[in-house]
């Protein structure tokens, strides 16, 4: 089954006739990432703001395919625009739990390292106990 968001992300590409080396240049990804998403992929949080901020997708098309595919430049040239300031707005909340989440990953990713090295050394102390075992066995024989 074909990705619709994926579908989406490459008629941006192709609307702005660019090739997908110089999409991605704007995407701040590499092109093998356009690529993946234009084949299925899903694109990542941030590679959807870098799609809003640099090519004006409007994020409701992006998603529903509903709507117009890019923003009114209207509301993103007026900062006088309460539209804009919301925009604004939700971009930050998404960067936030963008960072947030980064760094759950990486407490989470130390906390599966802690627990590995804990199995390793307890895999080890029991092959150790198993060696003893054995030899009190052979001695007592």
């Amino acid at each position: 089954m074909e990705n619709p968001i994926s579908q989406r992300i490459k008629e941006v590409r192709k609307d702005k006739n660019l090739t997908q080396k110089d999409f991605a240049i704007g995407l701040k990804i590499n092109q093998s990432s356009i690529s993946t998403m234009e084949n299925g992929g899903n694109p990542d949080i941030l590679t959807v703001l870098n799609l809003i901020v640099y090519y004006n997708v409007n994020l409701n098309w992006l998603f529903t395919g509903k709507g117009n595919m890019y923003i009114d430049n209207k509301i993103i040239d007026n900062k006088n625009n309460p539209e804009y300031w919301k925009a604004v707005g939700k971009i930050e909340v998404l960067e936030e739990h963008l960072i947030e989440s980064k760094t759950n990953e990486s407490r989470l990713k130390t906390k599966i390292n802690e627990l590995l090295d804990e199995n390793n050394r307890l895999f080890n102390e029991i092959e150790r106990l198993q060696k003893l075992l054995q030899e009190d066995k052979s001695n007592t024989a």
